[in-house]
C-alpha cells in the first residue's frame, strides 16, 4: 500500500517469534493509534456529543439496518454499553 501513513515502527512492545498475543496485551499495544488523519483510541465518556452526531446522522448509517439513533440518550447508552464491556 503506497498510501499507508501507520506508524507500525512506535509500537511500544516488540513481538518476536510465533506468540499469540492475549487480549491485555493487545490493549497496552493498541491504546492508541494516530495516523496524519486519525486518531484510533477506546471510547471515552465524554465522547457522547461526537457518537450522537455520528450514530444519529441518517448518511452515515445509510446502510445500517438498525437506523440511525433518534436520539442523544440512545447514544449515550450505547456509548456506557460499550465502556462497560
Amino acid at each position: 500500500m503506497d498510501n499507508d501513513n501507520t506508524q507500525r515502527h512506535h509500537l511500544p512492545i516488540h513481538i518476536t517469534g510465533n506468540k499469540l498475543l492475549e487480549p491485555a496485551d493487545l490493549a497496552t499495544i493498541f491504546n492508541e493509534v494516530a495516523t496524519a488523519r486519525l486518531v484510533l483510541r477506546r471510547p471515552q465518556p465524554g465522547d457522547n456529543m461526537a457518537m450522537c452526531a455520528v450514530h444519529g446522522d441518517p448518511a452515515t448509517n445509510l446502510y445500517n439496518p438498525a437506523d440511525p439513533d433518534p436520539d442523544l440518550a440512545t447514544s449515550e447508552e450505547t456509548l456506557r454499553d460499550w465502556i462497560q464491556r
